[in-house]
């Protein structure tokens, strides 16, 4: 008996030599027994050529590369010449790296009980391997400079593979009887997740019955090839739902469907509406043909797929630098195959700049739909002041005709959150589009609360507790909570409070402190759905989302600050009284429109403690 592996359903580009050697070694290779391959398996965009897994010893990943390395066209360190003459850089030991980061922090359920358990040291859960079928070792090894992790093989390695001799073939995974994360079933659960998604033929049996949609929803569906095409809603009109089961219904005609986002937080809540809307079918082909992406993450991977090196992001525009510069790459070479898309659908349009959707029109293969999705009320960004979107000037040459459709009926929001909402727009004497709620949502089972915290008495820390004590205590479980922040300080404090109480968490916060922004992106994968933590958000991180319980901690609201700030209290911003009166009320909005409901609840709840003296005076709002 040997190893199993599981052939990719579809052809792409053709085996290379050094694949199909690889995999022949695996094949004669009797002493990995128990190992299952995986075939240039799918990861949402990514298809690294090899994944092995063993639910008692561990993960592999493999990128194959048949690179001449005595060539002129390679070059240390990891540097590929390009078609102009320049060296680019494309050291596969990044390219695997990508790859892992993509299995653990979108693909896998699981990884976040392993994170939590093992900290940092649940990476190594994941071995990542690049073989070169041409070269040495040695000759590997210098080119992929610099590398602390990846292992590097050679022919020499990939032949003891083949003859059993493990401890030669440079892969540590294969040598171990039984790895450290197996012996509380961490491990066994991982691989189980991950082969669920890589071989999905009983992948979510308990998955729910596909949401049904209204008739002014239903409208929407209906594809219109090559068009162009723009959706307004107002908050919990079903734009997301839409936007789900559209892309199922094209998935299932074997369309390549691109769901975009701006909020890295929205993908894993975004996939599981997909799937669930998705229904009673071949559920491979949401693995094959579906790729859920933040907006920069795409990007990225545009780059690294076409050989081009981007710059740092830096300065507010730095993504039109992006752009700019790979355009002028694609202007002189063809787009790969596997960025090409039958269906682009854009959630929280709003938050995009009209630069980005005309860039995204060249991945579009005109088949189906491109669709933006968006409301301008839910504007935290403020790059809908002049409302692009429905501008003429600006929207002219990107394909979108006629006026856009409209949803003004919200099926989510509870109808005394709505007559909240327009209390207070009424005190701000703020004019917007009217949300419409049918009667049967005029519920009598919602509370709207109200506090103005007196610092002097209480800790910010403990007046939130406080609340999330009570709503526990009320039967209320803790996954249907969400503690919604306008500063990050307070947001840590409220982290750094409920773990030492023993709650688990989902939140987007650097847990060191220190604002660093790579640190706050690698903590928001980790923000999931159905997860059963507690979860706590920044309130622009909690756009698209949804909970049954809000708690809003209403702060004067700040941008950066040093780690010696991190305290119970913040120091004064220097936004004038209008900008800070035009926070609060995008913040207050905001918060309340996020609140669930729907017919079969028992209760939901908006909480807002207020820590900004300026508005105590709203407390009156929510007594009448």
């Amino acid at each position: 008996m040997g190893v199993d592996v599981i052939r990719n359903s579809y052809s792409y580009d053709d085996v290379q030599h050094g694949e199909d050697f690889f995999l022949k070694q695996l094949e004669q290779a009797e002493g990995l027994e128990g190992w299952t391959v995986y075939e240039q398996p799918h990861l949402n965009g990514d298809r690294p050529d090899f994944v092995l897994c063993h639910p008692e010893k561990g993960v592999i990943i493999v990128e194959v590369k048949d690179f001449n390395l005595k060539s002129s066209s390679y070059k240390t360190p990891g540097l590929v010449k390009g078609e102009d003459g320049r060296y680019i850089d494309q050291n596969p030991v990044k390219q695997v790296k990508r790859y892992k980061d993509n299995l653990l922090q979108y693909i896998s359920r699981q990884y976040l009980n392993a994170e939590e358990k093992y900290y940092a040291h649940s990476y190594a859960m994941i071995e990542t391997i690049v073989y070169f079928h041409n070269a040495t070792r040695e000759e590997g090894e210098a080119y992929c400079q610099p590398n602390d992790y990846t292992k590097i093989l050679g022919r020499q390695e990939a032949l003891s593979l083949g003859n059993n001799d493990f401890r030669a073939s440079n892969i540590a995974t294969l040598n171990y009887s039984k790895s450290k994360f197996s012996k509380d079933g961490i491990l066994q659960n991982f691989v189980k997740d991950l082969e669920a998604w890589m071989n999905p033929s009983d992948y979510h049996k308990d998955r729910l019955e596909p949401i049904k949609l209204y008739p002014d929803q239903q409208r929407y569906i209906k594809v219109k090839p090559g068009s162009f095409r723009r959706l307004s809603g107002v908050a919990g009109s079903g734009k997301s739902l839409i936007l789900a089961t559209k892309a199922a219904e094209m998935l299932k005609q074997h369309k390549r469907v691109l769901l975009l986002t701006y909020n890295i937080t929205l993908r894993h809540y975004l996939r599981d509406l997909v799937s669930q809307q998705f229904g009673e079918g071949d559920r491979r082909l949401i693995r094959d043909h579906l790729v859920i992406k933040h907006f920069h993450d795409f990007v990225s991977g545009v780059a690294d797929e076409h050989g081009i090196e981007l710059p740092e992001s830096k300065g507010d525009d730095f993504e039109l630098v992006w752009l700019d510069k790979i355009n002028a790459k694609l202007n002189q070479t063809s787009i790969h195959d596997d960025y090409r898309f039958d269906t682009i659908l854009i959630d929280e349009g709003q938050d995009f700049k009209h630069q980005w959707v005309r860039f995204l029109k060249q991945f579009y293969t005109g088949n189906t739909d491109f669709y933006l999705f968006y409301d301008v009320q839910q504007d935290l960004y403020g790059r809908q002041k002049e409302v692009w979107i429905e501008d003429p000037d600006v929207i002219i040459g990107m394909g979108f005709k006629g006026s856009p459709g409209r949803l003004k009926i919200s099926r989510r929001l509870p109808g005394s959150a709505v007559q909240m909402i327009n209390k207070i727009r009424e005190h701000f004497n703020d004019a917007q589009e009217e949300i419409l709620v049918p009667s049967a949502q005029m519920d009598l089972f919602t509370t709207l609360h109200w506090e103005n915290v007196d610092l002097i008495w209480e800790e910010k820390d403990e007046a939130i507790e406080r609340h999330i004590q009570s709503l526990i205590d009320n039967g209320v479980h803790v996954d249907d909570i969400a503690v919604l922040t306008t500063h990050e300080k307070t947001g840590m404090l409220i982290v750094k409070t409920m773990q030492s109480k023993g709650y688990t968490l989902s939140h987007v916060y650097d847990r060191k402190g220190e604002a660093d922004q790579s640190a706050r992106r690698a903590e928001k994968w980790k923000f999931q759905p159905g997860n059963g933590r507690l979860k706590v958000c920044s309130i622009h991180s909690f756009k698209g989302w949804e909970a049954s319980h809000i708690i809003l901690a209403l702060d004067r609201p700040a941008r950066t600050f040093s780690s010696s700030e991190v305290s119970s209290s913040n120091n004064q911003s220097s936004e004038t009284a209008a900008q800070l009166e035009d926070e609060v009320k995008r913040y207050l909005f905001m918060a309340l429109s996020r609140v669930r409901y729907y017919p079969k609840m028992v209760t939901c709840s908006f909480t807002c403690l207020n820590f900004i003296e300026e508005y105590n005076g709203l407390e009156e709002l929510f007594r009448t």
